[in-house]
């Protein structure tokens, strides 16, 4: 797919986060995803006083972040609470859908560089964790020149710590003097079920090192019933397209003209359903992870739960959170 039609089919995604469905949705799936980090945040003790950074990954177009951002924080300033601040990021970032989300709010902000969960850069490091993490010695060249840079709202890339010559240093004081500047959340949108069981082990363990809490949200499962709905999906992109994007005749001709994005949209919701992971095996990975770098589970460390949203599928809006003490 050409990166044209690959920030059309991202933009469709965002918008189905972003718009309710009359008659078949209580609310816009991002509405969900806010009510559920608002809780995850407010479950954490100290982050009433901690500055945290919630970080998500394979944001694609933007998806609901700058949705969640803003609502989030609303509620914290309406509290008396500090903001959080959001960033974005991607194995391909696109760049343009990000310079104008990020130049409407203080606090969201992206990754320039492409960002590779598997190998997280120092920059998605929690500032309480730096002491604890340990890169491999190729780690500068997979996350990229930049992992450590930061953008400003005009998306001008700034230099954080330009320390590149020190790449045979050891990862750990590396880490220390790149790391982010806050306690942070991972989030995964719409993305964990992306990496296959390997990947998937090699993010849960950058993650768990990495992060105070991740979270996993997905808004399909494996159900007959989920299954049953994402084959009309391409006939959905077909009749909410020309209402959501009117006036983007480009968008129009691979929508109308030559239905490369129903049918992507089609293949890419019937996948997801089959790839999606239930609790027990979400937990199942975490736990062997856990057992694997000999880490401490906290009480309540894993949870999970479901929104019952969209007929007829029964599982729409599973999500895990899990916090870990090392």
């Amino acid at each position: 797919m050409v990166r044209s039609q690959h920030h059309i089919a991202q933009s469709t995604l965002t918008a189905q986060w972003t718009h309710r469905l009359p008659l078949f949705q209580s609310a816009a799936p991002a509405e969900h995803a806010t009510h559920l980090l608002a809780q995850v945040l407010g479950n954490i003790t100290d982050s009433a006083s901690t500055p945290y950074t919630v970080i998500d990954f394979c944001s694609g177009a933007g998806g609901p972040i700058p949705s969640i951002e803003r609502s989030i924080n609303a509620q914290r300033k309406s509290a008396d609470l500090p903001p959080v601040h959001f960033r974005v990021s991607d194995l391909y970032p696109d760049i343009d859908a990000w310079i104008a989300l990020s130049a409407h709010s203080a606090h969201l902000s992206y990754f320039p560089q492409p960002l590779d969960a598997t190998h997280m850069p120092p920059g998605a490091v929690s500032v309480a964790r730096r002491h604890r993490l340990v890169l491999p010695e190729d780690h500068l060249d997979r996350a990229g020149p930049h992992a450590h840079d930061e953008v400003n709202l005009s998306g001008e890339v700034v230099l954080r710590q330009r320390r590149r010559e020190e790449r045979n240093h050891d990862a750990r004081v590396l880490a220390t003097g790149q790391t982010a500047h806050t306690k942070v959340v991972h989030l995964f949108c719409l993305a964990f079920h992306h990496f296959d069981d390997e990947q998937a082990r090699a993010v849960l363990s950058q993650t768990l090192g990495a992060a105070d809490a991740f979270v996993v949200l997905e808004l399909q499962d494996r159900s007959l019933g989920c299954l049953a709905m994402m084959m009309f999906e391409g006939w959905l992109v077909l009749a909410v397209s020309w209402v959501w994007f009117w006036g983007e005749w480009g968008r129009f001709a691979l929508t109308y003209g030559l239905p490369v994005v129903p049918v992507v949209h089609w293949w890419d919701g019937i996948v997801s359903c089959l790839r999606t992971r239930t609790f027990r095996e979400m937990r199942a990975l975490i736990d062997g992870v856990l057992a694997e770098d000999r880490r401490e589970r906290e009480e309540d460390v894993v949870d999970n739960g479901h929104a019952e949203d969209v007929w007829p599928s029964k599982g729409v809006g599973e999500w895990t959170l899990s916090r870990v003490r090392i």
